[in-house]
């Protein structure tokens, strides 16, 4: 089924709303407002602006996802190349980032795993336990309770709420 404003739309794809210029082979559903929506791309919600090979699901209030992102939740803006897991509430995820819990606003290079309640993590995190607040470069990991982190410690145990300055 075809709708007015469409210019383009590729063998196999089952239904698009108005406001679509484009759209390729394999997309099954496109909703309102999307501009272009690439091949793979199963279900592209409202608002969706721009869509890469891979995704299979974009919930609304997402503007830009990139190649190998799975699924996004709503409310995240951009998510890149790498993700495959991006839950309510995350608004900025970079590349290399695995998964991402609620809560967390921004995410930079290098982090792999971020839980619930943090709400800042910088480069060269791998690994950051629920409640840290903020987690500056170079640390590897951090444990529960700790609130604080800064530049240079390399391991922070349970029960430390700040460690500033201090090398493993």
């Amino acid at each position: 089924s075809s709708v007015p404003g469409v210019t383009a739309v590729s063998p196999g794809v089952r239904a698009v709303s108005p406001g679509v210029t484009a759209v390729f082979p394999g997309v099954t559903a496109v909703f309102p407002g999307v501009r272009a929506v690439s091949p793979g791309v199963m279900a592209v919600s409202p608002g969706v602006r721009a869509v890469s090979p891979g995704v299979r699901a974009v919930s609304p209030g997402v503007t830009a996802v990139f190649t190998g992102v799975a699924a996004v939740s709503p409310g995240v803006a951009a998510v890149f190349p790498g993700v495959t897991a991006v839950v309510p509430g995350v608004t900025a995820v970079s590349p290399g980032v695995r998964a991402v819990s609620p809560g967390v606003t921004a995410v930079f290079p290098g982090v792999t795993a971020v839980f619930p309640g943090v709400r800042a993590v910088s480069p060269g995190v791998m690994a950051v336990s629920p409640g840290v607040r903020a987690v500056s470069p170079g640390v590897r990991a951090v444990s529960p309770g700790v609130t604080a982190v800064f530049t240079g410690v390399a391991a922070v145990s349970p029960g430390v709420a700040a460690v500033p300055g201090v090398c493993s």
